[in-house]
């Protein structure tokens, strides 16, 4: 005789179950018989490392219980197809034969894709890295109502559920923003927006007695708004306006000259070119257009 644990529903541990072979089996003499020791009722085991369904099962065969497929739960360590719990839950005392859901993984559990517009691009990066996604891509779109160098969106689309570990689009706008240029010297506006991609159409002058002449007095589009840069034309309108100078009391001549120096056109109304200049229309500080006449009368 040799004895051997062996689970019971009635029987009390340490109780006898019976034999294997069982009573009234006949056996060659000499043969081995096992002494069965009830040990209670089994308890649903621990999944151990080996957690594939072949193994899962044969352990709980081993605790007189009935292995069945079950359904499947997400799991980020439990590799696709092996075990992730069982149910009754480890640890669970339970019948003799009783039935065992084998709880496999269909593997991580999706992520869903984080809003990231309107976010500066290394900042949309490392959202969508800490959600658990890749950026495998970056693509600058145009997008009139995102500044250039702010994240668009991605594709796939906010709240779409990915892989974890997946690669995702990360779109970033390359609009190009109007600055507000009002009273910057035309050549250097010029400049500086033609190096950042814009193509500068300059309009006929206006006469705008706020703004200085060389300076622009406005653009179209105005500031702020968003061109798309395969086709970002930029209209500027300068400004012609000229403030009369004062010539009273001047020589004829020099009165002339200053004029000339001012962008205006003198015109000797009335003496000699070394009179003195006495009246001159329009008056001084008027504002008037670049190239206009200027009239002065002088005396002598």
């Amino acid at each position: 005789a040799t004895t051997r644990d062996a689970f019971s529903n009635d029987v009390p541990r340490a109780g006898l179950v019976g034999t294997d072979p069982e009573a009234g089996a006949r056996v060659p003499r000499g043969d081995p018989v096992a002494v069965l020791v009830s040990v209670g009722r089994p308890v649903v085991p621990e999944v151990g490392a080996g957690r594939d369904v072949d193994t899962v099962s044969a352990l709980l065969r081993e605790n007189s219980l009935e292995p069945v497929r079950g359904g499947t739960e997400h799991s980020d360590s439990v590799p696709v197809g092996q075990v992730v719990a069982l149910e009754p839950r480890s640890g669970t005392t339970v019948d003799v034969g009783t039935r065992v859901s084998m709880v496999t993984s269909s593997g991580p559990a999706p992520v869903s894709v984080p809003d990231v517009a309107g976010l500066e691009e290394d900042q949309a990066r490392a959202a969508l890295e800490g959600s658990g996604l890749t950026v495998s891509e970056v693509r600058r779109v145009y997008d009139d109502e995102v500044d250039g160098g702010l994240a668009v969106g991605t594709d796939p689309d906010v709240g779409s559920d990915v892989a974890r570990g997946d690669g995702v689009t990360l779109l970033v706008s390359n609009a190009l923003t109007v600055p507000d240029i009002r009273d910057v010297p035309v050549d250097e506006a010029t400049d500086v927006l033609t190096r950042a991609g814009f193509t500068i159409v300059r309009q006929p002058p206006v006469t705008d007695r706020r703004i200085a002449d060389g300076r622009v007095v406005s653009t179209d589009p105005p500031a702020g708004r968003r061109l798309d840069p395969a086709n970002a034309v930029l209209r500027i309108v300068p400004s012609d306006a000229v403030t009369v100078p004062v010539v009273l009391g001047a020589r004829a001549s020099d009165a002339r000259q200053t004029l000339r120096d001012a962008g205006l056109e003198p015109v000797l109304d009335s003496g000699s070119p070394g009179g003195i200049v006495y009246g001159q229309n329009p008056l001084p500080g008027r504002v008037v257009a670049r190239g206009s006449e200027v009239e002065i009368d002088a005396l002598g």
